[in-house]
C-alpha cells in the first residue's frame, strides 16, 4: 500500500499567507512557540499550519491577521485555538499588557496559540486536522555504527543583495573507504534569509574551499541531497543509500541560496547540514532526475497563467536503461507558484499523479513519498504542469515575470529522487524548452533545441570570447555603442538559431549576463554604432577568458540531458 508521506497536509491557502519572520517581533515569545510535539524544537511560523510558516494560516494566524498584524488586547484574550487559554496565556502576557521591545511578564511554560493541546487528546483531535502522526523521523539515524558529520558555514556576512548564492567545501569524514550516506537534517542559524540548500559532491579539490560567491565549474559532479523551507529532514530509503568516499565523492559542496528582500545590512549565517553515514554499505544508490521548462513568461496581474513540460518517451528511453523506482517528489516553483501536478503516463495514458498541489506554496513544499516506490520505465513520458498567479497579494506583480534562479524569478520544475543511479550520470535532466526537449534525437548530434544547436552556438560564443578584438572594440562595460568591427566580430553569434525568437530573449536574458558580453550584445541590438574615442573597455584577461569558456560550457549543460 502506498504510503503518501507530505510536509504540508493543508489543503487550503490564504492567498496572503506567508511566513516572514519579522512578524514574530509582533508577538509576545515570538521566537520562543515550542512545537507541539517536539518540545525542543521551535515553531517559526506560529501563524501558520506548517512549523516553517508559509501556506495556509492557522487560525491563529488568521485572527492576528484580522487584527492588523498588531498585538491587541482583544487578541490577546481570545482563544485562538479553543484549548481553554488564551492567547496571551499561552504566549506569556495573561494581562495583555505587553508591547513590542519590551519585556514580556513570562518566558517559560510558552505554548502554541494556534494548535489546541494536548494534541493528541481526544478533544483536541475533535476540533483540528493537526495530529503528532506523519512527523519526520529516520530511525535508521539511530541503528548501530551509524555515524555523524557536520558540515556548518562559519559565521558569514549575508550580502544586501536580494539573492545571493554561496558555497563551501567541506572533505568527506573519510576517503580510504566507501560510505553510503543514508540521511541529511538542516541545521538552520538564520531562518530570516535561508531559502534553500543543495548538497553537490566531486571527486577532486575544487580551487575554492571556503565561503565563497558560487559559480557553475565547482563540485558538481554529483548531488547528494537538498533542503528548502518547511522540510525537517532527508531520509532515504532503508534499502537506498548516497555513495561517498574511496573511488567516489571525496569532496561536498554546499550551495545556499539567501534571500534578503529587504535588503539588510547586518545579517550573518551559519547554517549548514548534519550527514548521516554508514559503512554497511546498502543495495542501492540513489539517483535525481529533474523535469521541467525554462521558457517562463508570466504577464503581470492575472489571475491563472499555466505552462507545461513534457520529458517525452523518446529522451526516457535515451537516457534510463532500465526502469527506476520513484520514491520521492515535489513541484518546486516560486512566490507566484498557484497549483500544479506531476503525472507519469505509459502507453499513452495516465499511468500516475505523482504530486497533487491544489493549492501551492513555496515556503510549504509538499513532498509525496512512496513506499513502494513508484516504477518508472524507459519509454514513459513525464508531464510537469505549473500554474502562477500575478493579479493581488504577496503575488502581484506589475511586470511581466520571466525563468530565473531568484526568488521574484519563477521556475517550473519536477524533482524526483529514485533507485537505482544510473551510472555515470550525476543527475537527469529532461528540460524543455517550449514544445522544444532538450535530448537530441537519434539522427542529430550536440544539444538541440528547436532550430538551434546548443553545441555550435557553444563554439560560436567561445570563439568570440577568445578573440581578444571583442574586449577591445565591443562596449562591454557600457553597452551604449555597437562599431562596425564589433559587428563583425558578433556576425556569427547573431546567425545562429540560438539567437533568434523565444530562445534568443532567453540567452539574452540569462546566459549573456554570466559572461559579461551582455551590454555589448544589448547595443547591437540596438544597432548604436558611433564608439567615442574615449570610450573603451579593458582586455579580459586570459584566466578571466579560460573561467568564461568553462562557465558558458557548464551552463550550457543545464539544457542537456545528462
Amino acid at each position: 500500500m502506498k504510503s503518501l508521506v507530505v510536509v504540508c497536509l493543508w489543503v487550503t491557502l490564504l492567498g496572503a499567507a506567508v511566513a516572514y519572520p519579522y512578524y514574530a517581533d509582533g508577538i509576545p515569545n515570538g521566537y520562543k512557540v515550542p512545537h507541539p510535539c517536539k518540545q525542543n524544537d521551535m515553531w517559526k511560523g506560529v501563524g501558520h499550519l506548517t512549523m516553517g510558516g508559509g501556506g495556509r494560516n492557522n487560525q491563529f494566524g488568521k485572527d492576528f491577521k484580522a487584527a492588523g498584524y498588531q498585538w491587541t488586547p482583544a487578541l490577546c484574550r481570545m482563544d485562538s485555538d479553543r484549548d481553554n487559554r488564551t492567547n496571551g496565556e499561552e504566549l506569556g502576557d495573561p494581562n495583555c499588557v505587553w508591547k513590542p521591545n519590551h519585556v514580556v511578564d513570562r518566558i517559560v511554560n510558552i505554548t502554541h496559540p494556534g494548535v489546541c493541546e494536548p494534541v493528541d487528546s481526544p478533544y483536541c483531535r475533535s476540533i483540528q486536522e493537526y495530529t503528532c502522526d506523519g512527523l519526520y523521523k529516520c530511525n535508521a539515524t539511530e541503528e548501530p555504527g551509524v555515524m555523524e558529520y557536520d558540515m556548518r558555514f562559519p559565521h558569514t556576512p549575508v550580502p544586501t543583495a536580494e539573492t545571493t548564492y554561496i558555497c563551501n567545501v567541506f572533505e568527506v569524514p573519510d576517503d580510504t573507504a566507501t560510505f553510503h550516506a543514508i540521511a541529511f537534517e538542516p541545521f538552520i542559524n538564520n531562518s530570516n534569509i535561508m531559502h534553500h540548500m543543495t548538497v553537490f559532491g566531486c571527486s577532486t579539490k575544487p580551487k575554492q574551499v571556503g565561503p565563497h560567491l558560487c559559480d557553475m565549474v565547482t563540485c558538481r559532479e554529483s548531488v547528494l541531497a537538498g533542503w528548502t523551507v518547511g522540510v525537517e529532514g532527508v531520509c532515504l530509503p532503508d534499502n537506498v543509500g548516497v555513495r561517498f568516499g574511496k573511488d567516489s565523492i571525496k569532496y561536498i559542496m554546499i550551495e545556499m541560496h539567501w534571500n534578503n528582500p529587504r535588503n539588510v545590512d547586518h545579517y550573518t549565517d551559519s547554517s549548514g547540514m548534519k550527514m548521516f553515514y554508514t559503512s554497511k554499505l546498502r543495495k542501492y544508490d540513489e539517483g535525481f532526475l529533474t523535469a521541467g521548462q525554462l521558457d517562463l513568461e508570466i504577464p503581470p496581474g492575472i489571475e491563472s497563467h499555466t505552462v507545461q513540460s513534457t520529458c517525452q518517451s523518446r529522451c526516457t528511453e535515451r537516457e534510463l536503461p532500465y526502469p527506476i523506482n520513484i520514491t520521492k517528489v515535489n513541484l518546486h516553483m516560486h512566490y507566484l507558484g498557484k497549483s500544479g501536478r506531476i503525472e507519469l503516463h505509459r502507453n499513452g495514458t495516465l499511468y500516475k499523479t505523482l504530486a497533487d498541489d491544489e493549492y501551492y506554496f513555496y515556503e510549504s513544499p509538499v513532498i509525496y513519498s512512496y513506499d513502494p516506490p513508484v516504477e518508472m520505465r524507459p519509454g514513459d513520458v513525464l508531464k510537469t504542469v505549473c500554474t502562477f498567479k500575478s493579479k493581488d497579494g504577496i503575488r502581484k506583480r506589475n511586470t511581466t515575470t520571466y525563468f530565473g534562479l531568484g526568488t521574484q524569478d519563477e521556475m517550473c520544475f519536477a524533482l524526483v529522487n529514485y533507485y537505482p543511479k544510473v551510472p555515470n550520470k550525476p543527475a537527469i535532466t529532461c528540460i524543455q524548452f517550449s514544445d522544444y526537449d532538450s535530448c537530441p534525437k537519434n539522427n542529430q548530434n550536440g544539444t538541440i533545441v528547436g532550430n538551434c544547436n546548443y553545441t555550435s552556438f557553444t563554439s560560436s560564443v567561445t570563439n568570440m570570447l577568445g578573440n581578444t578584438s571583442f574586449s577591445t572594440s565591443c562596449d562591454v562595460k557600457g553597452g551604449k555603442y555597437c562599431p562596425a568591427e564589433c559587428k563583425n566580430i558578433m556576425s556569427n553569434l547573431y546567425a545562429d538559431n540560438c539567437m533568434k525568437g523565444r530562445l534568443g530573449k532567453y540567452n539574452r536574458r540569462m546566459l549573456f549576463p554570466l559572461f559579461k558580453m551582455d551590454k555589448a550584445v544589448a547595443a547591437c541590438d540596438l544597432g548604436v554604432s558611433e564608439f567615442p574615442s574615449t570610450s573603451g573597455s579593458t582586455a579580459l584577461t586570459q584566466t578571466l577568458l579560460a573561467t568564461l569558456i568553462t562557465s558558458l560550457t557548464l551552463c550550457v549543460r543545464m539544457l542537456s540531458i545528462g
